[in-house]
């Protein structure tokens, strides 16, 4: 059973990975970075293509994820969210842009 504080570490280790078996490049960002979990390189690995925001739960779905009225005004054409469901097995993840999570928060 994962406990509390490595549930988002989990999370974020396992969209990278994830990312990687697809041949993707990417990175965790540095901790504390605001709203970002993980940077994808552009092909050629001389720009950021995209950021990630990991949000995990081990409740399922059904249990939902954590969002914050600051959710609401976060559009960025680059950023998406990566809901990660680690009840399911193997887990499972849905990935939305930000301006789609900003409508339903």
């Amino acid at each position: 059973m994962l406990t509390r504080t490595l549930i988002g570490p989990s999370g974020e280790h396992f969209v990278l990975s994830r990312l990687y078996q697809h041949g993707v490049l990417a990175a965790l960002a540095p901790p504390g970075t605001p709203e970002v979990d993980i940077l994808v390189l552009s092909p050629d690995a001389d720009s950021i293509a995209a950021t990630v925001q990991v949000k995990t739960s081990t409740g399922g779905a059904r249990s939902g994820w954590q969002f914050k009225p600051k959710h609401e005004t976060i559009t960025a054409s680059r950023l998406f969210y990566a809901l990660v469901d680690f009840r399911a097995s193997p887990p499972t993840t849905y990935v939305l842009p930000s301006r789609v999570v900003a409508k339903a928060v």
